[in-house]
This record gives C-alpha cells, sequence and structure tokens, in this order.
C-alpha cells in the first residue's frame, strides 16, 4: 500500500490543497514536542490508499495544567 500512496501523493497534494498520504502523523506530532497520550490508526471504509486514519490525543508538556 505504501508503494501507491507514494505514487499517487504528487496528485494529493495539488488535488487536496497540500495533503499528503505519506506523512506520518504520530511523528509529526512528537517532533513538535507534543506527548501522545493516546493513539489509534486504522483503515475505514474506502478505497485504501485514502483510507489510513490516526486519531490521537495530543498534550503540551509545557502546560501548566498537567
Amino acid at each position: 500500500m505504501a508503494r501507491w500512496q507514494h505514487r499517487l501523493d504528487p496528485w494529493q497534494r495539488r488535488l487536496a490543497d497540500g495533503c499528503h498520504l505519506t506523512r506520518d502523523a504520530l511523528t509529526l506530532v512528537g517532533d513538535a514536542g507534543f506527548l501522545i497520550e493516546r493513539s489509534e490508526q486504522g483503515y475505514a471504509k474506502g478505497p485504501k490508499p485514502w483510507s489510513w486514519f490516526t486519531l490521537g490525543v495530543a498534550a503540551n508538556p509545557r502546560d501548566p495544567v498537567r
């Protein structure tokens, strides 16, 4: 599936206003300095190259409430 996503990514970026099929959302959020508290990943209904989703909750470690 990753091979197809890499092939389709240039078209996806143009058609979906910069959206990437190949970005790892959890890595991007973690690299931005957030702590990932929980996450789920999986396929939704639809064509596989476009139906992989990540749902998660992250927190700012510098938040005084924590």
